[in-house]
C-alpha cells in the first residue's frame, strides 16, 4: 500500500529525543529551535512558551547581517518580554 502523503524533506526527527544529544552541529541546533515552541505548547505554562518564543525570535534577529531602527525596536521589545516573563522560568525550576 502506498501513502498519498508527500515524504517529509528537510525535517530532522530525533528518535531518542534531544536530551541524549552530546554534541550538535549548527544545523541540528536550528532543527531543535524550529520545533521547540511547537513541542512545548500545551504542556508548558503559557508564560514559559512566551519567554522561549521571545528568546528564539531574539536569537534569530541578532543573526541578521544588518539591523535597522525597526529591528532595534523589535529587539528591545523582545528583551522587555523576556524580562516580563522571566519569573515563569524561575518558578518552573523550583
Amino acid at each position: 500500500m502506498y501513502s498519498v502523503l508527500q515524504p517529509t524533506i528537510g525535517f530532522h526527527y530525533f528518535n531518542e529525543g534531544v536530551s541524549n544529544l552530546k554534541q550538535v552541529t549548527g544545523r541540528t541546533q536550528q532543527d531543535i529551535q524550529r520545533t521547540l515552541v511547537a513541542a512545548i505548547t500545551g504542556s508548558a505554562p503559557p508564560g514559559m512558551v512566551i519567554v522561549i518564543h521571545s528568546l528564539l525570535d531574539f536569537c534569530y534577529l541578532v543573526e541578521a547581517p544588518e539591523l535597522n531602527d525597526n529591528d532595534c525596536d523589535a529587539l528591545l521589545s523582545l528583551l522587555q518580554t523576556l524580562h516580563d516573563y522571566k519569573l515563569c522560568i524561575i518558578k518552573a525550576g523550583s
